[in-house]
Formats: structure tokens, sequence, C-alpha cells
């Protein structure tokens, strides 16, 4: 209970506030911490206060889970608690912290080699998967599930018109002996795929989901396929990027590079200093993380604009949105109207 209350909050907090600023009071306002189970009206806590419930929740899960198993990868277990650590760490710029607790979440988890980086992103049996769900046709939503959505081989009227397509931009700053260009097609014909002729083809498509059938082959007629929530890749770029942040190049190069190495053979190593080089684990972390949900709360926690221009965005998908500047109000969502009826204590809503 208390894991999943922390990672909800750090979700909420981190979508219906706007961000925690290191070094302030953080005074403004989070979401109301529930912590109860009374029918109480109240308020809304500060972002500081969210936090620090956060925290002191994952240190009591912590503490419980030492020395316990789980039954399989869909149930928190001490690397997990240490992963999301990790992550609140990152977001709060508390990066000695966070660099620690990532290198000690992925203990016992390995890279995944290149062939299975291929394989659809879709079994929690993988080594590198720390955390993730595994839906069944017992528990499936059908066209709700997350392959229905970001696959590239389901057959729903969402993956036949409109295909996830990778950032232009980004895939060109990778070579084609990386892995995670391999799963994108410039052409977008996904040739191998063996899509039929319905399939929408746009460049930049790309393929790193597959949806699977029960026995776990790829399978256009289902939507299944296991959901990752945390991997030790993950881990890798915290910890990098961490040590970055924390003027601490050399101990960051040996990670990064080491994790590099992985995705790409010919990798030689970092060359960059400085805010160049954090710049660089920030593009392998956006590459990697692509469609697992991490790039919307990386620019709010980095205070960094959006900037879709000269990509290969359609303005029709976009509305004609390719950028938003850092600070913006639309970095911070509305409050569910419902949730504000429902609740007598929520009486302030976020700026429209």
């Amino acid at each position: 209970m208390l894991s999943f209350r922390a990672f909800s909050y750090s979700m909420l907090v981190q979508i219906y506030a706007k961000r925690y600023v290191p070094g302030t009071a953080n005074s403004q306002l989070g979401v109301p911490l529930r912590l109860d189970d009374s029918f109480d009206a109240i308020p809304r806590n500060t972002v500081d206060e969210v936090y620090t419930q956060i925290n002191n929740d994952l240190t009591s899960a912590l503490t419980l889970l030492t020395g316990k198993t789980r039954a399989d990868k869909s149930h928190f277990n001490v690397n997990v608690i240490k992963g999301l650590m990790a992550r609140v760490a990152l977001t709060q710029g508390r990066y000695p912290e966070a660099a620690t607790f990532a290198k000690e979440a992925r203990a016992g988890f390995t890279l995944m080699n290149n062939t299975t980086y291929k394989a659809g992103f879709n079994n929690f049996s993988n080594a590198e998967w720390m955390w993730g769900y595994k839906p069944t046709e017992v528990t499936s939503d059908f066209f709700g599930n997350f392959m229905a959505y970001m696959s590239r081989n389901y057959n729903s009227s969402q993956i036949r018109q409109a295909p996830k397509v990778m950032n232009r931009l980004l895939f060109n700053k990778f070579p084609a002996t990386d892995v995670r260009t391999q799963v994108v097609d410039p052409t977008g014909a996904h040739t191998a795929l063996a899509l039929p002729t319905t399939y929408s083809k746009f460049p930049y498509t790309s393929q790193k989901f597959l949806s699977t059938n029960n026995a776990g082959a790829t399978d256009n007629s289902t939507s299944l396929g296991d959901i990752p929530f945390m991997r030790a890749a993950e881990m890798y770029l915290i910890e990098a990027e961490a040590l970055a942040r924390s003027s601490q190049d050399g101990p960051s190069k040996i990670v990064f590079n080491e994790f590099e190495k992985n995705r790409n053979p010919a990798y030689a190593g970092a060359a960059t200093i400085g805010a160049a080089y954090v710049e660089e684990i920030m593009n392998s972390r956006r590459i990697e993380l692509w469609g697992e949900g991490f790039r919307f709360l990386d620019l709010k926690r980095l205070n960094l604009p959006l900037d879709r221009t000269g990509a290969n965005h359609s303005s029709v998908v976009t509305n004609n949105l390719l950028t938003v500047p850092a600070g913006d109000k639309r970095w911070t969502w509305l409050l569910p109207q419902a949730e504000i009826d429902a609740s007598q204590g929520l009486v302030i809503q976020n700026e429209l």
C-alpha cells in the first residue's frame, strides 16, 4: 500500500502541480494528501508536503520489503522501491542520492542483448525488466490495452491509421549501429512485419512494441503484450545523469559507456564534457525510453521547452502546437472537474 501510494502521488504531483524547484520552499499547491479512509474534506497540500510524504512512504516500504521475495515482476520489491527512490531524487535534484539509489536498484538485473531488444518489448521475463505488468485474455481491455495504442502490429484503427512515429531529429542523432534505431523504419514500410495493405505507412514509425498472443508470438489479432514499468536501462541513465550533474563526469562515463556499448557495439566512448556530455546522456535517455512515458516529465522537471520545429510532426495531429515555452501554464494539467465536485476541500483549480 505504501509503495502504490508513493508511486501514485509521485505521478499526480508531477502532472497536476507546478514543477518541484530544488533549493526553494516549494510552497506551490500540489495535490490533496489522503492518508486515511475518512471522507473529510481536505485542501491541496503544498508540493513540498507531497514530496515529504512520498519519501516517507518509500523509506517505510523499503524497510518492510527488505528480505522479502515477490511472486513475479508485477509486484514491488526492494529493487523497485529503490528505483522509485532514484526517480524521486532525480526529480528533486538530489543527484548524489539519485545515483546511489539507481545503482543499488539495478543490482541483479542485466542489460538485454540487441536481439532481445528487437523482439518487441512485450515479455517481462526479460532479464532487464525490473517491474512490469502482464495482461492476459481474462484481464484484457482489448482496445484499451497499451499495445492497442503503442504497438506497430495490432489490428486496430488506432494502429492502422495512426502508427506511432519517432521524431526524426532524435533518430538522426544516432548511428545505424545503435539497436535503438533498428526498431524504427525511416520509410515506415516495416516489410519484415508483413503488415496488411490496410495499415498506413509513415516515415520513422517505430516497431519497438509488438503485440503478442498467449503463446508469446507476435500477433495482429490480439492487443496482449507485457508492459514495462521500470527497466535497468533507466537506472543506468539515472546514475549517469545524476553523477554528471554532480560534476562527476569520470564516474558517470564509466556507467554511461557501459550502457551505450551495449546498445551500440561500435560506440567508442563519450568524448564530450560538461553541458555537452549531459546533453548526450539526455538524448540517450530520450531514445531509450521512447514510448514509456518519460519525455513530458523530463522536460518539466528540468524546466525545458517543448520544441517540435523542423521535425516530422503532423500539424493535424499536433493541432499546430509545435512549441511550448518552459514554465508555461500548460505544463500543469487542470484538475479533473469530477475530483473537484467530489471533494469539498478541493476548491482551487490550476490556471486555465
